[in-house]
């Protein structure tokens, strides 16, 4: 018996994440329309912020740290609105994000970080003790431990969009990663059932592939513009990021 889904073909463009959601000419919604919101404070993020927020941070690390395409950023961390710039911006210059569950003590992290081999590390002030434990003894100086709420001098991680010039990253971006189905965007650790958990990879074909999954899923039931003031519909990020899923 053959079992036809309700919705049509997804095509799948050889492209990078990067490509996909910030340089992409079908886009509807403007640049000012609001992406995430911190339903705490309600400090929240335009499309034009996270994009200028993530290509200064993917700067900065190839800047400051001379990262690679491949070098592993990894982030162990509970939810926040810092996050998704972050790993977008590691995305774009062809890094590899590898996020890691943020209840682990220093010894559970310990694993991930050495088998990632991972080159830096985003946290935040309750779990930067364990980050700043266990990078000390994967050989990660503690200077690349990175607490996205904690004050300081020179920060990597810049969560003010006013203070990034509108025409600094005014160009289109060209994310350096060459072969999508091959160059691994996500390093996500496996539960570990049997044995320790393990490294699946995950390339930028695989992302692209499940987002246009799911978009072609929400497509007629999400709107961005939905609403008496156009504000469009809002979904719950409860999922944890670290997960997949959440991912």
């Amino acid at each position: 018996m053959t079992s036809s889904s309700p919705f049509g073909s997804v095509d799948i463009p050889d492209i990078d994440i990067w490509t996909l959601l910030f340089e992409n000419k079908n886009r509807q919604y403007p640049d000012d329309k609001v992406l995430f919101t911190d339903a705490e404070t309600g400090h929240n993020y335009t499309y034009a912020d996270i994009r200028k927020l993530a290509l200064n941070f993917g700067q900065t690390l190839r800047q400051r740290w001379n990262w690679q395409k491949g070098d592993v950023l990894a982030v162990f961390s509970p939810n926040s609105i810092d996050l998704p710039p972050i790993i977008w911006g590691t995305l774009s210059i062809g890094g590899t994000i590898c996020p890691i569950n943020p209840n682990y003590k220093a010894e559970e992290l310990l694993h991930p970080l050495k088998d990632s081999r991972a080159k830096a590390i985003v946290t935040q002030k309750a779990q930067a003790p364990a980050a700043r434990q266990a990078a000390q003894r994967a050989g990660i100086s503690l200077d690349r431990v990175i607490v996205i709420d904690e004050p300081q001098n020179d920060p990597i991680w810049v969560n003010n969009p006013a203070a990034i010039a509108n025409n600094v990253f005014a160009q289109p971006w060209k994310s350096p990663v060459a072969q999508p189905s091959k160059d691994v965007a996500f390093l996500v650790y496996s539960s570990g059932t049997t044995g320790l958990p393990k490294g699946v990879m995950l390339s930028h074909r695989n992302m692209v592939a499940n987002l246009l999954q799911s978009a072609a899923v929400d497509q007629g039931v999400l709107s961005w513009n939905r609403g008496l003031r156009g504000e469009g519909d809002k979904a719950l990020a409860l999922l944890p990021f670290f997960h997949i899923y959440g991912q």
